[in-house]
């Protein structure tokens, strides 16, 4: 439940001309993420949590500009950059104008986030303000490249490579592509998973994972979305569901396992039969999990994608 403060956030915002996100509003996100195939906060990612991070967004001389108001971590805003020409030169105006809107608003530590690496030097040439640039080792997002994850060489894919040869010679094993009859399957895992780990993801800072899936489950379109259900001997163990970006790029949106070491195998199966002509398959990121991070650093990504923070360290200089 968000405090009294936030919800003056978002009466503030609303009055300066911000609307909340919807998800009828799934397109015009796609459609300003055509030009960062790999960003994480894709259209799913973004209308699936809206129960979670009471998003609103406005535009602003054609950048797409959100805050996102959590109820338990700091607000921040995310900037899309313009889908038309004549409009990528306004970065200074754009945040001048956010900051602007954000005086007015008590508590509101102004923050820009999820920057992604190639468009860092046009926020270190804004001028009028005093600011800290970072990145977050937990928001940093793991890039597998697709031939790579499935040539299972071995060296330093060893022990991955063991692992999920054992799974493809395991006859009990079956997968099913994901559609709208089976969908329902996705939740029954995630709660299932929830329940082995004491539901310690619904007290994460981001909010409840499992109202994010029912989100998921109601957008999902089996055109712009894929996924896979695994089964052993008929028993639901396991599922993934990915957002395609385009012929080049897919990125993870949600996935769990109900039985040890077999996630990598998902992935593996997930980029054969639904990734064909795909080069870069994004994982997300660990989100500061050390196990997590063990995992994912495991499989050996070959990038690793790098999403910094613009924080305005005090007021006009």
């Amino acid at each position: 439940m968000l405090s009294d403060l936030k919800l003056k956030m978002i009466a503030s915002l609303s009055d300066a001309g911000f609307v909340s996100i919807k998800p009828e509003d799934y397109d015009l996100f796609a459609e300003y993420e055509k030009d960062s195939q790999l960003i994480e906060r894709t259209a799913l990612n973004v209308i699936s949590w809206i129960p979670e991070h009471n998003g609103l967004y406005k535009i602003i001389e054609g950048y797409l500009c959100c805050v996102f108001i959590y109820s338990q971590k700091p607000p921040f805003f995310t900037i899309y950059k313009p889908i038309k020409p004549g409009f990528d030169n306004l970065l200074d105006f754009i945040v001048d104008a956010l900051f602007q809107i954000t005086q007015n608003i008590s508590g509101f530590e102004f923050q820009i986030r999820y920057i992604p690496e190639e468009h860092i030097e046009e926020y270190r040439k804004i001028q009028k303000f005093k600011s800290n640039i970072f990145y977050l080792d937990s928001e940093i997002e793991y890039v597998l490249n697709c031939d790579e994850f499935l040539s299972l060489k071995g060296g330093k894919n060893k022990n991955k490579s063991r692992r999920i040869k054992k799974f493809i010679n395991d006859g009990a094993i079956a997968f099913l592509p994901v559609d709208r009859s089976n969908i329902g399957c996705c939740l029954e895992i995630e709660e299932k998973w929830c329940e082995g780990k004491n539901c310690a993801v619904c007290s994460s800072p981001n909010g409840c994972e499992k109202n994010a899936v029912v989100g998921m489950m109601n957008l999902f379109d089996e055109k712009k979305h894929c996924g896979l259900i695994s089964t052993r001997d008929g028993v639901l163990t396991g599922y993934i569901i990915i957002e395609i970006r385009d012929e080049t790029s897919a990125f993870m949106f949600f996935g769990k396992s109900l039985e040890n070491n077999f996630f990598a195998y998902i992935i593996y199966e997930t980029i054969k039969r639904c990734m064909t002509k795909a080069v870069f398959f994004n994982i997300d990121a660990d989100l500061g999990i050390e196990g997590l991070r063990r995992f994912k650093s495991g499989l050996n990504p070959a990038i690793f994608r790098k999403k910094y923070v613009y924080m305005i360290a005090e007021n006009e200089v």
